[in-house]
């Protein structure tokens, strides 16, 4: 992973944090008009790095759709692993980019 995949993949787990929060505020009714909206588009720009993300392994792996999910997948572990690094990620964070990742490929 080299730094471009790391702020890909910063940018990305910080705006499921985002996300994740607003649910809770939904489900708890909380959640006004504009933080629908505002989470209708960071949904949008979540799935714009996911496909980023994927380019460049798909680049990497020689157009190989398979490998560029596994690495995907590979690097998603690293990060849950690396805990100098990303050291405020949360379990549920990464299960909401790999149930992501799930229903795309």
């Amino acid at each position: 992973m080299d730094a471009k995949d790391t702020y890909l993949w910063g940018t990305l787990l910080a705006l499921v944090r985002e996300q994740l929060a607003a649910i809770e505020k939904q489900v708890a009714g909380d959640l006004g008009m504009w933080g629908k909206m505002r989470s209708q588009s960071r949904n949008k720009a979540m799935q714009k790095f996911l496909f980023k993300l994927f380019l460049r392994k798909v680049q990497a792996h020689g157009d190989d759709a398979a490998k560029a999910m596994h690495a995907m997948q590979a690097e998603l572990e690293q990060i849950e692993k690396d805990k100098k690094t990303w050291s405020d990620i949360t379990p549920e964070e990464l299960q909401y980019v790999r149930n992501i990742l799930g229903s795309i490929g």
